[in-house]
C-alpha cells in the first residue's frame, strides 16, 4: 500500500488554548502496489490496482509541539479500503461461488505518530522554546 494526503491545521481563531491551533483533520487516499491479496491453505487471490486508489483514511486529532522538528500527535482515525481480485473465490475457499472475489476492510482507531516537521522555526508570535531562546540570545 502507499498513499498521498494532506492535514488541514484548524484555525486558531476557532479553537485555541494557547494561541497555537492543535486541532488538525487529515485526508489520505491509498493505492494498492505489491503481493495485496489473500492467502489460504488452498490457494490465493491477488488484489488489481486500481488507479482510482484502493480506499482512504479520514483522521481527526491534536498536536501539542509545533517547535520542535520531531514531534508527537494523537488522533481517532477511521479506514475504508475496497479490493478486487480476477481470481475467483473458489481459489481461496473450496466449494465458494464461481465469481470474482472481492472484499472490503473497514477500520475504527487511535493513533499515536510520530513525524518530523519541514519549516519549524522561530516564528512570530508563537511562543515557546526558540522565542524564549531567541529573547535570552538578544539580551
Amino acid at each position: 500500500m502507499a498513499g498521498i494526503g494532506g492535514r488541514y491545521l484548524i484555525p486558531v481563531s476557532l479553537l485555541s488554548v494557547n494561541g497555537q491551533s492543535g486541532l488538525y483533520a487529515a485526508y489520505t487516499q491509498f493505492w494498492n502496489f505489491g503481493p495485496t491479496g489473500m492467502y489460504s491453505s488452498t490457494g490465493s487471490v491477488r488484489a488489481k490496482t486500481q488507479p482510482a486508489g484502493a480506499g482512504y483514511e479520514i483522521q481527526l486529532g491534536y498536536q501539542q509541539d509545533y517547535d520542535r522538528r520531531w514531534s508527537w500527535t494523537g488522533g481517532l482515525a477511521f479506514t475504508n479500503l475496497t479490493f478486487e481480485s480476477n481470481s475467483s473465490w473458489r481459489a481461496i475457499i473450496p466449494n465458494g461461488p464461481d465469481e470474482p472475489a472481492s472484499w472490503n476492510l473497514k477500520s475504527l482507531r487511535l493513533c499515536l505518530q510520530g513525524f518530523y516537521q519541514f519549516g519549524v522555526g522561530n516564528r512570530s508570535g508563537q511562543g515557546g522554546r526558540n522565542n524564549a531562546r531567541a529573547h535570552r540570545n538578544a539580551t
